[in-house]
């Protein structure tokens, strides 16, 4: 039911969302007048919401920092590197969002379009590079442009300011449509349209090694840090209950004439027995067994006993957390390794990709 309700959202959201902000594009292109030279570059709207995501990713990270400082709550330092770790992940995404709509564009002029792209040397397509032309209003529209072997020159979609014109411009010039299919049987024979097929699988996997092995190092690196094992102690305390505090899956107990927090974690409360809850009550003798104190100054629970029956065993509440570390250091490290695998991957593709070029 909810992935329906949900799949139901996202049908209704999307087009909403896609409708304002070409709303916002047809209402900032009244304000332009163009020439017979013009520009073609994505709309304000686009670029002020990726700047809008950046803002608020940062603000993500500098509330974790604030969190961190002002607080003092359970696994605060795990909470800290977890926010900071996906809202810098996601500013990037806004980053190169931001810097791909505003430093990407086309000029129109007399000679040809000149494409201009970030750390890159403008690249002129002549009039005459131009063989056919595809242009379509569904989805995110699109107008692109090929030359004779089928081979992509460029495309912009529909969201971009001055896209009509330039449709209008290369219409009248009285080029050929893609051919549907595209690629034709010819293409797919031509000896350059393969190259290129060659080229841009390369390309794309490398992109795809380079980033699924980064995020996978990153990853394993982030869980091999915050995994931590504490030695068991298991010394004896006994006392009376005071009151406790039961979580979602932690108990917190208090005992009379006692200033500590006696605390049973999230990992090690699954070996509890729930029926200590109908024995547990306030004024009533507890006995436990101590494992170590954490960072917050409580003490965690290795065994809790009521009335000689033994609600937790320390063997078990051990054996639990130490199980937790393992898996958790295990997991690192395949996250390590194939982080690693990735990256190789990557770097053989990378050079593939170069050798290609220069062919």
């Amino acid at each position: 039911m909810e992935n329906i309700i949900t799949g139901i959202a996202i049908s209704i959201i999307l087009p909403i969302v896609y409708g304002f902000f070409y709303r916002l594009k047809e209402k900032e292109e009244k304000k332009i007048t163009y020439g017979y030279e013009f520009t073609v570059k994505m709309s304000k709207g686009i670029t002020t919401f990726f700047f809008i995501w950046m803002i608020i990713c940062f603000m993500g990270m500098v509330g974790a920092v604030v969190l961190v400082l002002t607080t003092e709550e359970p696994n605060e330092n795990q909470m800290f590197w977890i926010i900071e770790t996906i809202s810098l992940i996601f500013f990037l995404l806004g980053a190169l969002g931001f810097s791909i709509s505003k430093f990407n564009y086309l000029v129109v002029k007399h000679e040809g379009i000149y494409i201009k792209k970030m750390f890159r040397k403008d690249r002129l397509i002549k009039y005459s590079d131009i063989t056919y032309i595809n242009s379509h209003s569904f989805g995110f529209g699109q107008v692109s442009c090929y030359d004779s072997n089928g081979i992509p020159l460029f495309e912009v979609d529909r969201y971009h300011l001055g896209v009509e014109q330039l449709d209008n411009k290369l219409r009248s010039k009285g080029y050929f449509l893609l051919p549907n299919p595209y690629p034709s049987e010819d293409m797919k024979s031509n000896v350059k349209f393969q190259h290129y097929k060659k080229l841009s699988s390369t390309k794309v996997g490398f992109w795809c090694f380079a980033l699924f092995g980064l995020s996978s190092l990153l990853l394993g690196v982030l869980v091999n840090t915050l995994s931590d094992f504490n030695e068991y102690e298991n010394y004896e305390v006994s006392g009376i209950v005071e009151n406790y505090t039961k979580g979602e899956e932690t108990l917190k107990i208090y005992l009379k004439d006692d200033a500590n927090v006696y605390y049973i974690n999230n990992i090690v409360y699954d070996e509890l027995d729930e029926d200590i809850y109908k024995v547990l009550d306030d004024n009533i003798e507890i006995k436990m067994h101590i494992a170590y104190q954490d960072e917050y100054s409580r003490f965690n629970i290795s065994q809790l006993e009521v009335n000689g029956e033994v609600y937790l065993n320390m063997n078990s509440s051990e054996t639990a957390e130490y199980s937790n570390y393992r898996d958790g250091q295990i997991g690192s490290f395949v996250m390590i390794g194939i982080g690693a695998i990735l990256e190789i991957f990557g770097v053989v593709y990378f050079i593939k990709f170069n050798k290609l070029k220069r062919e």
